[in-house]
């Protein structure tokens, strides 16, 4: 039983209110207790187990060649509809793909879209001219790497905070990953020629004329084990007291 009202004009669904009261004398019809895990402690990890989980995230490249099941995914995907959202606006949502010729031609798409781009004169993609060559050369899939599974985010055309929150979402996601003995990587070539509004990429996809592609994900079950943590630069901070 609630004893305080909500002003459900100026609330955005967010929960805190509801969350933060011990003895649940505030409820919120658009963000109900009864949808509320509740916490025997905070915070649930020591700060050693963090740091340790937080450091053992890595980008996946090799994978092992099988699916992971439907069930094992979408409980991977649920995650990160659980990470911060500007205003708790979330609204992004996920297209898997799965199929290998699917895979390989967003692969081989995505290499033609980079070699225009660099003909173009496009700034970034200048730095990987090499790189193309290669690809084309070998033979190669240095885009997809032969991974079972491509998430890629997506939210309506006309939403301002699409990317900003995929990105939000996708951390959580990878973070996720590992307790379910699975491995990610940012699919950053095939992310930019998404995000540009590739046509040829827009219509293997299916995509809607009013959604927008707003970031891509590789998964799968990663082929090798990480015996180490590796470092990274010394820490640089600036103090202004």
């Amino acid at each position: 039983m609630s004893f305080l009202n909500v002003n459900l004009n100026k609330c955005n669904q967010c929960g805190i209110c509801a969350s933060v009261c011990p003895a649940q004398a505030l409820d919120n019809p658009k963000a109900p207790l009864q949808n509320q895990k509740k916490l025997d402690h905070f915070p649930v990890l020591s700060s050693g187990q963090a740091e340790e989980f937080l450091r053992s995230r890595r980008s996946i490249r090799v994978y092992e060649d099988k699916k992971i099941p439907n069930n094992t995914l979408s409980k991977l995907l649920d995650m990160g509809r659980f990470a911060e959202t500007g205003g708790n606006s979330q609204s992004v949502s996920y297209l898997v793909v799965s199929k290998k010729e699917i895979l390989q031609q967003l692969s081989e798409m995505t290499l033609t879209w980079m070699e225009q781009e660099i003909e173009k004169g496009t700034g970034w993609v200048q730095l990987y001219k090499g790189f193309v060559k290669n690809c084309r050369t070998t033979g190669e899939d240095l885009i997809l790497r032969g991974v079972p599974h491509l998430i890629f985010g997506k939210a309506q055309k006309a939403f301002p905070l699409g990317r900003e929150n995929t990105v939000l979402s996708f951390s959580y996601i990878e973070l996720y990953a590992t307790s379910l003995g699975l491995g990610t990587c940012w699919a950053g070539f095939v992310e930019n020629a998404g995000r540009s509004g590739y046509e040829p990429m827009r219509k293997i996809l299916g995509m809607d004329e009013n959604e927008v592609l707003t970031g891509a994900l590789m998964a799968g079950f990663p082929k090798y084990r990480y015996h180490r943590l590796p470092d990274r630069n010394p820490l640089s901070i600036r103090w202004i007291d």
